[in-house]
């Protein structure tokens, strides 16, 4: 009945008189110990503890990785991470950081998402390319962000990573192809835009329209099912009958960017001879 009243948590300091009992309810196996202070049944589970960080800290804020995957409707991994106004101890399942998050970017208790992804940007920078992806931020977007935080440990390699972005890479993968690009000076290339053959439309990772190439990059979360294996072949068939000639590269090559470099001119230089031949 206590945890019916109280949206199933139960706060130590609401309920001075069940001291004694919440202690010896947890050793009975009747309640759990969620964090300092906060008890809930032993069910409870990742709800019940984002409920306790805001039942028990005024002020806290759901931050970082636990923000950005509660975004995108995933399962958190690791410690909950949460910004506190005040500083506080340490304790086993969540990762405290004394910080004051401006209003216009919390919501519900939880960090915005674009904010969450450039703060963890500077050692994660697949967050940025995940919310680009489902169009929830630009690089305008972190730009901004940067330069409002802008007296942060670790915006070097923020600053970086943010500005990768400007060349619209989904995923790791791209993002590593695409620096790969840069050093190689290939130009003439677009990331991730709509490309109509027909009456279908395709986005390629990486297009050159003049020279009708693509370069497909199969990352290392790159998987596949029988349903994806058929529309991918459909797809392929349907660029190569169009005339585009299709390269794949995957995350073992991009250890090697010379190769990739290489092939790549290769290509463009072939497909550059055989249109001056048709004119």
């Amino acid at each position: 009945m206590l945890l019916a009243r109280n949206d199933g948590l139960i706060i130590a300091r609401d309920n001075r008189a069940l001291k004694s009992s919440l202690s010896r309810w947890v050793a009975q196996g009747r309640l759990i110990r969620l964090m300092r202070g906060v008890y809930a049944h032993p069910d409870a589970g990742l709800d019940a503890r984002l409920r306790a960080v805001a039942r028990a800290m005024p002020g806290a804020v759901i931050a970082d990785h636990t923000a950005l995957a509660l975004a995108a409707e995933k399962q958190p991994t690791g410690p909950i991470e949460v910004c506190t106004p005040t500083r506080r101890a340490p304790q086993k399942g969540f990762r405290f950081t004394r910080r004051v998050i401006p209003r216009e970017h919390v919501e519900d208790g939880k960090m915005s998402a674009p904010l969450a992804a450039v703060d963890v940007c500077d050692k994660d920078p697949s967050w940025l390319d995940d919310l680009a992806r489902r169009r929830e931020a630009t690089p305008d977007d972190y730009e901004q962000l940067l330069a409002e935080f802008s007296h942060r440990t670790g915006n070097p390699a923020r600053r970086r990573n943010i500005a990768r972005t400007s060349t619209s890479p989904w995923s790791m993968a791209e993002r590593r192809c695409h620096t790969i690009f840069d050093k190689g000076h290939i130009r003439g290339w677009v990331a991730n835009q709509q490309l109509r053959i027909g009456a279908a439309t395709y986005i390629p990772d990486i297009a050159f329209r003049a020279e009708k190439l693509i370069i497909e990059i199969d990352g290392r979360a790159f998987h596949t099912d029988a349903a994806t294996f058929e529309s991918d072949r459909d797809r392929n068939n349907a660029l190569v009958s169009a005339g585009w000639t299709i390269l794949h590269i995957t995350w073992a090559m991009l250890a090697h960017p010379d190769r990739i470099i290489a092939m790549v001119k290769a290509n463009l230089a072939r497909l550059r001879r055989a249109a001056r031949r048709r004119l």
